[in-house]
């Protein structure tokens, strides 16, 4: 054959197959016969078990391109109209990635890529969107770092969906842990999936957690992005865009350092870093196709429940997450814009579909001692910013789990005394000093600040003068740096000032 002639045909072949995709999935014929469109006459009857192979285009015997499904029966390949597909009962998945394939052949995606492709052009560019968001936090120092809980979101994310499965799309599953008080989750088009340190320490079981992976990776499997990204109209240039961004989140994070910068905790207690802001994040959840509509919502739900029920995780879970986050975001008064999970009667409505959870349901000690220094972290970005209560929760958690370090009693201690100007809030607060003080796991300095500043609020002013002597040696012994001279001059004017109180 002329070499010219076998060129154009791979190139038919290569544009016939661009958009199809494959599965390897059984079924039986259950309803009604189907016939085949690529054979006249031909009927796969009643009863009739089969493989599904691929959806695309193919064509008849009289020359029409029709749209369907390729079937194998024997040896034999069919192909089927798409809307026969409903006659076929597909048999229970025996794993994951054979539930994920079931969940793609019952959505538009199919169709979808038949139709227009992949659309790569387009997935590169949310994915080099998704990168500068990415980049931002990393410059901004939002993201969270402990390689033990990243390897553990790591791992509940690979048993929702094995970093095995392939779909054609590029991109990979992967997580990334953002500094934030606010519970968030959300994919961005290139497989990361950013959860907030506020949601790990909001939710109270491993259960729970996974079902909000699964909610994230069902949005991404389902493209919903890519749907949302092609109903944007017009768009601003990407390096506008970001560094629009970049400018915000700065100059929020100096805006919060300002305010904060009065509390000096030293050692691992640090001021936290900066929020994305309520119009920010709403600017970006917009561009990165990840603001939904209340049906990839409802598709997104139904999808996670189908993966709990065959992980044998209650499908309650996720109704748990949304209840808690709709509780926190009441508290926080932020009754018209709760979250990019929905406003309040969306969200309820979501709730009510699951199924009202349990709320006794989902406990778990052992769940809090994994994720102890995500509450840590918390509670340290709730003292900063004034919320006392909140804080002394997260540091009850740890305390509660038998898993409480140095720092939790330190924090609670400080939260109770923002709390109250009594003898008897004093003296708790000096007992937690006094445990923490006690405990060898990991010694802080800071210990003794506290003390003398709680000793001098009971005017026990020898004690004072002794803790806060133990701070500045303890600082003296330290590696010289702007922070500890700061410390060194306070503390001596500290002692100074006891001196003169006696």
């Amino acid at each position: 054959m002329n070499q010219k002639y076998i060129i154009i045909i791979l190139l038919i072949l290569s544009l016939n197959s661009y958009g199809q995709i494959t599965f390897n999935l059984k079924g039986e014929v259950v309803s009604r016969s189907i016939p085949a469109t690529n054979m006249n006459g031909a009927t796969i009857q009643i009863g009739t078990n089969l493989q599904i192979l691929e959806y695309g285009t193919y064509t008849s015997p009289d020359g029409a391109s029709i749209p369907g499904y390729l079937v194998k029966v024997g040896e034999q390949t069919y192909s089927i109209r798409a809307n026969h597909l409903n006659r076929i009962q597909l048999d229970e998945p025996a794993s994951i990635v054979e539930l994920w394939d079931q969940i793609l052949l019952r959505s538009d995606l199919p169709e979808s890529y038949a139709e227009y492709g992949y659309q790569y052009d387009i997935r590169k560019d949310l994915e080099e969107e998704a990168q500068e968001m990415i980049n931002i936090f990393y410059n901004q120092n939002l993201m969270f770092y402990d390689d033990y809980i990243e390897d553990y979101l790591q791992s509940l994310l690979n048993r929702v969906q094995p970093n095995t499965y392939e779909d054609r799309k590029p991109g990979h599953l992967n997580i990334k842990i953002v500094s934030s008080t606010m519970p968030d989750s959300y994919s961005l088009p290139n497989g990361t999936i950013i959860v907030t340190t506020g949601l790990i320490s909001l939710v109270n079981s491993e259960e729970e957690l996974i079902a909000i992976l699964t909610h994230e990776v069902a949005h991404y499997v389902l493209d919903h992005q890519i749907t949302n990204y092609n109903a944007q109209v017009t768009r601003e240039k990407r390096a506008v865009f970001w560094a629009g961004i970049a400018t915000g989140i700065a100059a929020a994070g100096e805006a919060y350092m300002n305010v904060h910068n009065d509390i000096h905790t030293g050692g691992a207690l640090t001021v936290s870093t900066a929020i994305l802001s309520s119009s920010i994040a709403q600017e970006v959840v917009s561009r990165l196709g990840i603001k939904y509509t209340q049906e990839q919502e409802r598709e997104a739900d139904h999808t996670c429940g189908l993966v709990l029920d065959l992980l044998e995780i209650d499908s309650t879970a996720l109704s748990s997450d949304l209840m808690k986050i709709k509780n926190y975001y009441t508290d926080q008064e932020r009754y018209y814009e709760l979250s990019p999970e929905g406003p309040y009667p969306t969200l309820m409505q979501r709730i009510k579909q699951i199924g009202e959870p349990d709320p006794l349901q989902f406990q778990n000690k052992k769940y809090d001692i994994i994720v102890s220094l995500v509450h840590t972290h918390n509670a340290i970005m709730h003292l900063n910013a004034r919320q006392p209560v909140t804080a002394i929760m997260m540091c009850d958690r740890n305390i509660e789990a038998g898993i409480a370090m140095e720092d939790d009693y330190i924090i609670k201690a400080m939260a109770t005394r923002q709390m109250s100007e009594t003898t008897a809030g004093n003296l708790e607060a000096l007992r937690q000093l006094q445990t923490a003080e006690s405990l060898d796991i990991l010694p802080s300095i800071t210990v003794y600040k506290q003390q003398g500043i709680t000793y001098l609020r009971l005017d026990m002013l020898d004690e004072a003068i002794d803790a806060f002597t133990r701070y500045r040696k303890n600082l003296e012994a330290a590696a010289p740096s702007d922070y500890v001279n700061s410390e060194l001059s306070w503390t001596r004017a500290m002692i100074h000032k006891a001196g003169l109180l006696e």
